[in-house]
């Protein structure tokens, strides 16, 4: 038996044979039939004689070249009904999902293409899965075997299915095609469950064999991921136990990047014309390497900075199988500029490699960030309290504008608190929350920005109060969070605390904490932000501390969503943005970075929602109608700008992965398109040739032998 050698209907060509053989021997066994002839000599009796020798039925067989080629003709065709193919290595089963990764990290440059040149990881994952849909098995021309059905989903942080389950390899190869990147980070959990969607219901079964249930979704088949390994999220799904899962990998374990993690552009709370911005790199490269940092306002290079990464650090871990792989420590560096901008402003930063001329690496789309910089503005702030001298003595040493002491009662008066002020201040008291809007179900205060002292917002998102508490010290803090950037707690008693809880649901953030509970908690939605100190700063010796001040600096400008001034926070890629527009706007336009406008609408509440965004850039929002504090005008219609950003990094880190992580079990590569596995052909066609090819030589020789 030839390896690798299948015959799709072996018994049609069985049958067949036994009949078309037998019959063309036979042929040649039989006499002719005998004619008489009229002669005009004895001479010719001779010849006559001769063949009245063999006057029996059946003459005996002899060399015939007419039969050699006549048999080896009905054999080719033969054959051919037996429609024989050799195929390599594959798997059995016969339906099949084939699962593209199309995230960030596969517009790495260092695949490999038909012609042996480098190529996107995304056009080799494409080129490997257009060589295994070849390898399917296609329906036998009598319908004796099935044909492999297959699917293709294309996936990053959302996933969708590209084709559905078809046998036709031509819409499978044009669905493969037809998947483009995207910037956003992969997730293996989306595709997986869409996968697991497209499984076939099965009844189950007693011991005679009888339906015993309703139909429950059995397995899906065979799922093979093209990948480069960095997807997550693949632990918790929940596959078929039949499921059988091929992880076939992408990248070279060498490649490294240089890219943007940080990017930060901050006004100084004295001198808001004077700009800090910060920008943080990330190498992954096994040697050091010299890059130059540019920035850019408003496209115009305003300086640079040359700087020398240090290698990344390569360290051996083992695997729980007891093998060894490497693990990447990326090396990290950052730079600052110090410019001045009194106006508003796009800020880019870039990031080349210096010793190649600024050609770019492996993976480019972490090598621009940007942020919007609006114009410098101080802050005006309205205080209201019964009295508190400590607030309103430190709120006034603050670098703002102006600061208004309210009473609960002459504040109540003013019918829109945040046409005058940017942050509204609360001692010890609250406001009276509209319970038909949704904000004010949710955190327990109206929209707006709020720094609340001695005083629990309550609300299914927010807090809830639970009374006074012991005497208590801060004890853990979030260093990252920007209301607490730079600052130490340890040194902060209270008297008197506050025993509060955070809903682990909703959009309060602990971020600070004594042993008792939440100390400072952080309140964020599109339409509310608020930064929310629940215990009296009067118990407190924290008045005392130099620290206080600076935390009512940053708390103001974090509820602001970065203060007037500051760079407005930049988005992900992969995630929706959601905007508050001015009361009115109905309707609104976004621009992507390439492509065309799209519509965004708008809810009553004036939130925009547009996403998820995929492309990294410059995005900007228009409307027709009046512009917020921070947004430009351009004719008739007012505009804001926004930023998406790879600035993460994990997302810099393109170091592909040869196992994935699914259904807690470690998922090794396979090679599919490499060239390593052969691809099944069928044969039946070269067959049929070579029968057409015999019967013209045997037509030839039957003539020449008349002729002779």
């Amino acid at each position: 038996m030839i390896p690798g050698l299948t015959w799709l209907s072996p018994a049609v060509a069985g049958i067949a044979a036994a009949i078309a053989v037998p019959s063309l021997v036979l042929l040649y066994f039989l006499k002719l039939r005998r004619q008489d002839v009229e002669i005009s000599s004895t001479l010719l009796w001779r010849k006559a004689v001769q063949d009245l020798q063999a006057n029996a039925p059946f003459q005996r067989l002899r060399k015939n070249i007419l039969l050699l080629l006549q048999l080896l003709a009905l054999a080719a065709i033969l054959i051919a009904l037996a429609q024989p193919q050799m195929e390599g290595e594959r798997v059995a089963s016969g339906r099949h999902a084939i699962v593209i990764d199309r995230g960030a990290s596969m517009r790495t440059v260092d695949g490999i293409n038909e012609d042996g040149n480098t190529t996107s990881r995304l056009e080799d994952a494409k080129r490997r899965a257009l060589a295994f849909v070849e390898t399917l098995r296609e329906p036998s021309v009598f319908g004796v075997s099935e044909a492999d059905r297959a699917m293709v989903v294309a996936f990053d942080s959302t996933a969708e299915v590209v084709q559905p389950f078809t046998t036709d390899k031509r819409l499978l190869r044009a669905a493969i095609e037809s998947i483009e990147p995207s910037d956003a980070a992969s997730r293996l959990d989306e595709p997986l469950r869409l996968v697991r969607a497209q499984a076939p219901l099965v009844a189950p079964t007693d011991e005679a064999g009888a339906e015993a249930g309703e139909p429950r979704p059995g397995a899906v088949g065979t799922i093979h991921i093209f990948s480069d390994g960095r997807p997550e999220g693949g632990e918790a799904v929940d596959l078929h136990a039949e499921d059988e899962i091929e992880f076939v990998s992408l990248g070279q374990q060498e490649t490294g990047n240089v890219g943007i993690t940080a990017l930060d552009a901050r006004r100084q709370l004295r001198q808001p014309e004077d700009v800090s911005v910060i920008v943080g790199l990330q190498s992954t490269e096994r040697e050091q390497k010299a890059v130059a940092v540019e920035l850019l306002i408003d496209g115009t290079s305003v300086a640079a900075r040359r700087l020398a990464l240090p290698a990344a650090t390569i360290q051996q871990r083992s695997t729980e199988d007891g093998q060894t792989e490497e693990v990447i420590a990326p090396a990290t560096s950052g730079v600052e500029f110090q410019v001045t901008r009194p106006g508003s402003a796009i800020i880019e930063a870039r990031v080349q490699d210096a010793s190649t001329g600024g050609a770019p690496d492996a993976f480019d789309r972490d090598d621009r960030a940007w942020v919007v910089l609006p114009g410098a503005k101080r802050l005006r702030l309205a205080l209201v309290t019964t009295g508190s001298l400590v607030l309103s003595e430190a709120l006034s040493a603050l670098p703002v504008e102006r600061v208004e002491v309210f009473t609960p009662d002459t504040f109540q008066s003013i019918e829109d608190p945040f046409a005058r002020f940017d942050v509204v201040v609360l001692d010890g008291w609250l406001p009276e929350v509209d319970q038909d809007t949704e904000s004010g179900r949710e955190f327990g205060l109206p929209r707006g920005s709020w720094l609340v002292i001695d005083a629990v917002p309550t609300g299914p998102s927010g807090l809830t109060d639970n009374g006074d508490g012991p005497p208590a010290e801060i004890v853990d803090w979030r260093r990252d969070h920007p209301t607490l950037r730079g600052l130490s707690l340890s040194a902060i008693r209270l008297a008197a605390s506050r025993q509060i809880e955070a809903s682990e649901t909703g959009s309060a953030t602990v971020i600070a904490s004594t042993g008792g509970g939440p100390a400072i908690v952080a309140i964020e939605s599109a339409r509310t932000r608020a930064v929310v100190v629940p215990w009296d700063i009067d118990e407190s010796n924290w008045w005392l501390e130099p620290s206080f001040i600076v935390f009512l600096g940053q708390s103001v400008r974090h509820v602001t969503d970065g203060g007037p001034g500051d760079a407005r926070v930049a988005s992900r890629p992969g995630v929706s943005r959601g905007e508050t527009l001015p009361i009115g706007v109905d309707d609104a336009r976004l621009t992507p970075p390439e492509g065309d406008p799209l519509n965004v609408p708008v809810d009553s509440a004036g939130q925009a929602v547009a996403g998820p965004l995929d492309e990294v850039g410059l995005y900007t929002l228009s409307w027709d109608g009046l512009p917020g504090p921070n947004d430009t005008t351009r004719g008739i219609r007012s505009e804001r700008t926004f930023a998406v950003n790879l600035t993460s990094a994990d997302a810099s880190d393109v170091t592909p992965k040869r196992d994935l992580v699914i259904r807690a079990a470690r998922v090794g590569a396979s090679s599919i398109g490499d060239g390593s596995s052969r691809t099944p052909r069928s044969l039946w066609p070269c067959l049929i040739v070579v029968g057409l090819a015999v019967i013209m030589l045997e037509w030839y020789v039957y003539n020449r032998k008349v002729q002779l």
